[in-house]
């Protein structure tokens, strides 16, 4: 087995450029299959939530009805309160199986500093995002990632970086769309879209 890939977030709303990367991820990686997994409460993001679980669990089984290798769970809002990584992975390890974690640049950087982290460092290979053009990592944010990957492979983690060229676009900007009837056009897949506007989410009206 190739290995199974771990993409969690707040996904409030799941947008294209998340979209994007888990199909990135799922090539690069060579993944058998990715798992999206919405968080209850991130212990980042604490209070900051705007839909729902029921509607964010339901957006993201929408942005993926078309990517049989990706599946998505509910696995973190059964569990409810802070959904730290390391109970996640608990539940998802199995014997022989390779588990990537998929973590954005900033996240990237705080690895070490996770609850639990050397049980972490177990479990998974971290794959830190790396934004890239035309597929290449280079610029300061390399440089500082580079760095870092070394620093946490002498911590005994697993890591590697993932190039990746994102949508200029974040759940905040779309929120702010959504609320201020501004176009999202490529920036949402349209049973998203429909979905957000059929239950009023976000101050659409």
């Amino acid at each position: 087995m190739a290995g199974t890939g771990i993409f969690g977030g707040s996904f409030d709303p799941i947008h294209e450029g998340h979209r994007k990367l888990a199909l990135e991820a799922v090539r690069q990686l060579g993944l058998d299959r990715l798992i999206v997994i919405p968080a209850a409460n991130s212990p980042f993001k604490v209070g900051q939530k705007r839909a729902s679980d029921t509607d964010r669990l339901a957006m993201c089984r929408l942005a993926f009805t078309d990517c049989p290798v990706i599946e998505v769970s509910d696995l973190e809002i059964r569990r409810g309160g802070v959904s730290y990584t390391y109970l996640t992975l608990k539940e998802l390890a199995e014997p022989n199986e390779k588990l990537y974690l998929l973590t954005g640049a900033d996240m990237f950087l705080t690895v070490q500093n996770w609850k639990y982290a050397p049980l972490i460092a177990q479990d998974v290979f971290i794959v830190g995002v790396c934004r890239a053009s035309g597929g290449h990592l280079e610029g300061t944010e390399y440089e500082a990632l580079k760095k870092h990957a070394d620093h946490l492979q002498a911590l005994g983690f697993s890591v590697q970086l993932l190039p990746f060229e994102p949508l200029p676009v974040s759940s905040t900007e779309i929120r702010s769309r959504l609320k201020n009837n501004l176009s999202t056009e490529g920036f949402l897949s349209p049973p998203v879209r429909d979905y957000i506007f059929a239950h009023g989410l976000y101050g659409v009206k």
